[in-house]
């Protein structure tokens, strides 16, 4: 009975195995080849940990069939490639981009001074016209006879007869009194040399300057009753230039300035060269 049943078990481990027609082994072959399709293509979809997972269940499959069968290749992370060649282009252009603007800045600063050069130039040439302008005027002035009012202040006495407030009878009023504040400045009435600064009796601090010949006229200007001088006899001076400052010294009732015009050595009357 026992060799019997031997007999029986060793022809069936001779025997080939068939189902339906076909070979065990071929098919169990044929299982192990689809098992490794089916774990490639998990490979392709599931990215990251999840493809690693599909080819370890692979291998699990085909170990379980009794197949030996090639290892997938790692699936290619094309995630991490493409995050890896963005950052490098993120520098890049950055690095660009701070170039350029550096490039710009240095462009902006030439822009800049060549800009302040040339409004420099336009006001130098603007100034130097204006320059011109006032120097001309001046000399028209000057050729005209025309002469800057020697201080402020209102006019008092002008030229002519009056009655002297102080000695009481009637005699020539030779000049224009004007100002009222003790201390402010007179001006030179049109460019000149001093020919006297002194004390001079009645006419107190008295200031004598030479302008020379105007339009065939010698003119001269006096200022008298000054408070002080700021220039001496011999000194050259401008027209509008501080000489001194009003006073009230010599025969006088009150602070002011008593300007007078000598023309050809005669008194003449300022009026006519301080509105002309």
């Amino acid at each position: 009975m026992v060799a019997s049943e031997r007999s029986s078990s060793a022809a069936a481990e001779t025997r080939p195995d068939r189902t339906g027609g076909v070979p065990r082994r071929i098919l169990r072959a044929g299982i192990a080849g689809l098992a490794v399709l089916l774990a490639g293509a998990v490979g392709v979809v599931a990215p990251g940990s999840q493809a690693a997972e599909a080819s370890g269940n692979q291998l699990r499959a085909v170990n379980a069939l009794g197949v030996e069968a090639s290892p997938t290749p790692a699936p290619f992370d094309r995630g991490s490639s493409v995050s890896r060649g963005g950052q490098r282009d993120a520098g890049s252009l950055s690095a660009a981009a701070a170039a350029r603007a550096t490039q710009l800045g240095a462009v902006s600063k030439d822009l800049d001074a060549t800009q302040l050069r040339t409004a420099l130039s336009a006001r130098q040439a603007s100034l130097s016209t204006e320059t011109g302008r006032i120097k001309g005027e001046a000399n028209r002035l000057n050729q005209r006879g025309g002469f800057f009012r020697p201080t402020d202040g209102e006019l008092g006495s002008k030229f002519g007869p009056r009655m002297h407030p102080i000695l009481h009878y009637t005699r020539l009023h030779a000049g224009w009194d004007m100002g009222g504040n003790c201390g402010q400045p007179i001006w030179a009435a049109r460019d000149g040399k001093v020919v006297l600064a002194a004390q001079a009796g009645q006419s107190g601090n008295y200031l004598r300057i030479d302008h020379g010949t105007v339009n065939g006229t010698k003119v001269e200007t006096s200022y008298q009753h000054m408070q002080s001088f700021t220039v001496k006899a011999g000194d050259t001076v401008k027209r509008g230039q501080v000489v001194g400052y009003v006073g009230n010294t010599g025969l006088s009732t009150a602070c002011h300035l008593h300007f007078g015009v000598i023309a050809n050595g005669e008194n003449a009357d300022p009026g006519q060269y301080l509105e002309g």
